[in-house]
């Protein structure tokens, strides 16, 4: 394997990694029956602050993300990045730089990864 394909296994491992610390995060979030944007702040959200103590970029992650799809996707893509090693070299960058590009916005991302 080239410095490239360990550089790519490598960003993609810790992009899946930061997507499951934050879905994991909060998957028992919210409380079933309540409007998401009124916990964002006001008398409810500080009503509920000992009970679900999340922050407001947890919040606000909840709001713009499913965990559990999340937490699917991100199995998903580990599962199928445990097959890649059995793969020729050029399926492997392919399927690799397909998945990386996911995360192309990442400050980590660099353009000669892209597929």
């Amino acid at each position: 394997m080239d410095i490239v394909d360990v550089e790519l296994l490598q960003f993609v491992s810790l992009r899946l990694a930061e997507e499951e610390v934050a879905a994991r995060g909060v998957r028992q979030w919210p409380p079933l029956g309540f409007d998401l944007a009124v916990l964002l702040g006001g008398e409810l959200g500080r009503q509920f602050e000992d009970l679900y103590p999340l922050t407001r970029d947890q919040v606000l992650y909840v709001i713009r993300e499913d965990p559990a799809a999340t937490l699917a996707r991100v199995e998903a893509l580990q599962a199928l990045m445990s097959c890649v090693g059995a793969l020729t070299k050029l399926q492997r960058r392919k399927i690799v730089r397909q998945i990386a590009a996911i995360w192309r916005k990442h400050p980590d991302w660099q353009e000669r990864w892209a597929p």
